[in-house]
């Protein structure tokens, strides 16, 4: 979890950096990659959620069928 989250501030990182580059940096680029980086943590943050319930269901389904 914590290597997305790292992962994603490098991303959004990268496009900050990028933006100022391409244009001097001003507020829509920023909060466009600010938005970028919200997206991408919230999507990550979903996708362990539906895991860890996906894993405990089948754990709960293995122990209802042994007893």
């Amino acid at each position: 979890m914590l290597f997305y989250i790292q992962f994603s501030f490098w991303i959004y990182n990268v496009i900050v950096s990028m933006s100022n580059n391409i244009i001097p940096a001003n507020n829509f680029q920023l909060a466009k990659a600010e938005v970028l980086y919200c997206m991408l943590i919230s999507e990550t943050v979903t996708k362990w959620r539906w895991m860890i319930r996906l894993n405990l269901h089948l754990l709960l389904k293995e122990r209802q069928q042994r007893n």
